[in-house]
C-alpha cells in the first residue's frame, strides 16, 4: 500500500516524514495499527494513494540542480528595455510628486508654526486683558467702596446740622 504523509509523525514502526510518499506493508499488524492512527480523524496525517497517483507526484518532483541559461532574443531584450524605459520615466515622476508633497508639507510645516506663534501671541494678550480687567474691576470696587463711605459720612454731617440746628431753635 502507498501512502503520502500530510505531516510528520513519529510511531512505534518508525517516523513518516512530510510530503514523503512510502510503500508499507498493512498486513504487519504493527504496521496496520500505526496506519489506523495516520489515517483516522478529520484531517489525517497519511493519505492513500493508487499506483497511478503515486507516479503522477513522482513525475511532478522538482530537480534541486541548477536550470541551464535562459537565451534571449533581440525581440526580448527590446520589450525589456522598453518595460525599462517606463519604469524608469514612472520612477522619475513620482519622484517629482515626491518632491512636490515634500515642499508643500515645508509650506504647511511653516504655516502651522507662523499659527502657533499668532495663538501664543493671542493668549499673551487675552491673559494681559484678563489682568487689565481684574485691575479695572478691583478699582471700580474701591472706588464704589469710597464713595459709599462719603455718601455714609456725607448723610451723617446732614443729619447733625438738621440736628444742631433744631436744638438750636428750641
Amino acid at each position: 500500500m502507498l501512502i503520502k504523509m500530510n505531516s510528520t509523525r513519529h510511531t512505534a514502526v518508525g517516523t513518516f516524514k512530510f510530503g514523503v510518499i512510502y510503500n508499507v506493508d498493512e498486513r504487519d499488524p504493527r504496521v496496520a495499527k500505526a496506519l489506523k492512527g495516520l489515517r483516522a480523524g478529520a484531517t489525517p496525517a497519511a493519505t492513500v494513494l493508487t499506483e497511478k497517483q503515486a507516479k503522477k507526484l513522482n513525475a511532478e518532483v522538482k530537480s534541486l540542480a541548477p536550470l541551464p541559461a535562459a537565451s534571449f532574443s533581440a525581440q526580448d531584450a527590446d520589450v525589456l528595455q522598453k518595460e525599462l524605459s517606463a519604469t524608469q520615466a514612472t520612477l522619475e515622476e513620482l519622484q517629482g510628486t515626491a518632491g512636490d508633497l515634500a515642499s508643500k508639507v515645508a509650506a504647511q510645516d511653516a504655516e502651522n508654526i507662523a499659527l502657533t506663534a499668532a495663538v501664543a501671541a493671542l493668549s499673551d494678550e487675552r491673559k494681559q486683558l484678563e489682568d487689565d480687567l481684574a485691575a479695572m474691576a478691583a478699582e471700580a470696587d474701591t472706588l464704589k467702596s469710597t464713595l459709599e463711605n462719603e455718601r455714609t459720612a456725607a448723610v451723617a454731617k446732614a443729619e447733625s446740622a438738621t440736628t444742631k440746628k433744631a436744638t438750636s431753635k428750641t
